[in-house]
């Protein structure tokens, strides 16, 4: 749609200002410091200019003191060591919510009072970690929230929390993540998830079972880069492919369920040579109109992955771009351009959002 954005920046590589197709422009104050003292915001609308700014101060520490704009209003409260210990917020000059915050004499935190006058209490063991909180209201006992147990290398072993589930957790001679365990007293098995490592601690497998059964098998390079990973379930059986450069960055995805190419994502090189671990797939392709894809980006030790839902349509199949110096220089519709030190400063291309 012809959208361009266009960055400026100080001496010192700092990011001072954004503006978008002169409809939108974004203007930052710094202090000698480097440190953002202002944001003003302009955007033009079909009818008029829409003003915007939000200002910053700070302490002798370098903590941020005061945060304010037209509507709202931050206040905090440090101690010499730098805690956090009150923090108010008035907005459009109405009731103010604070939070006040407490510390042992080993500058673990000791106690949270909410807006409402309830108040968080923490309390720890012999060796300093978290044993357990509580919440106390106003003329009511203490209810426990959270209950907490560790293992002699440290590692949280069982979790209580106030509604009964007990989350226990198991770990190897190597504090790797083995196994973790939902249970509650009044029901069965919640969930089990089991994980397994190679020899130079990547995930190599996960197995779930109870609310959903499936299995998740990784494979790797020699690089320790993904390459591969299978998913296997009661109806579907998914295997994701990645190839990546010689600079560690991702080229090629690819998706195939059900031994059928469903969808295809691929960022080409300028030179060819540079695409590495290629996994060649020989499976008939059947891409619909349009897919849902998701987009896990995975690391070692980790059980967790963000993921993003994109829709292809048949002239979409594949998207194809090209980098420069390892930056992205071309994807899809879009085009991106670059300082003589390497920052962005601009993209244009069909369809861009901001």
């Amino acid at each position: 749609d012809g959208t361009l954005q266009q960055y400026k920046y100080d001496a010192c590589n700092r990011l001072t200002s954004v503006t978008q197709s002169d409809k939108r422009h974004v203007k930052i104050e710094r202090d000698k410091l480097g440190r953002v003292t202002a944001q003003h915001a302009s955007l033009a609308t079909d009818t008029h200019i829409v003003n915007n700014a939000n200002y910053y101060s700070y302490t002798l520490q370098g903590k941020i003191a005061r945060a304010h704009n037209a509507h709202s209003t931050l206040k905090q409260q440090f101690d010499k060591g730098g805690r956090l210990l009150r923090a108010e917020q008035v907005h459009n000059q109405q009731q103010a919510h604070t939070l006040k915050y407490t510390y042992d004499e080993y500058g673990r935190r000791q106690s949270l009072t909410l807006p409402d006058a309830s108040k968080l209490n923490y309390s720890y063991n012999k060796f300093g970690q978290l044993s357990s909180i509580h919440l106390q209201q106003a003329n009511s006992t203490a209810v426990e929230l959270a209950e907490l147990s560790y293992d002699s290398q440290g590692n949280i072993q069982t979790q209580r929390f106030g509604n009964d589930i007990i989350l226990a957790q198991q770990f190897d001679v190597f504090n790797r993540l083995t196994q973790q365990q939902l249970t509650h007293p009044a029901q069965a098995l919640f969930d089990t998830c089991t994980y397994n490592y190679d020899n130079v601690n990547q995930l190599i497998a996960r197995k779930e079972q109870g609310v959903s059964n499936h299995n998740i098998n990784f494979e790797y390079n020699s690089l320790g880069q993904l390459i591969q990973q299978n998913l296997a379930s009661s109806d579907v059986e998914t295997t994701t492919q990645y190839q990546w450069d010689s600079f560690g960055n991702p080229v090629s995805q690819s998706k195939i369920k059900n031994n059928e190419l469903a969808e295809q994502q691929t960022t080409q090189p300028n030179d060819d040579s540079d695409a590495i671990n290629k996994v060649e797939s020989n499976q008939s392709a059947n891409i619909p109109s349009e897919i849902h894809s998701e987009y896990k980006e995975l690391a070692s030790n980790s059980d967790e992955a963000d993921t993003t839902s994109s829709d292809l349509t048949d002239n979409d199949a594949v998207i194809t771009g090209t980098t420069d110096a390892d930056r992205l220089t071309h994807f899809g519709d879009s085009d991106f351009y670059y300082d003589e030190f390497g920052n962005q400063i601009r993209e244009t291309g069909k369809g861009i959002k901001t």
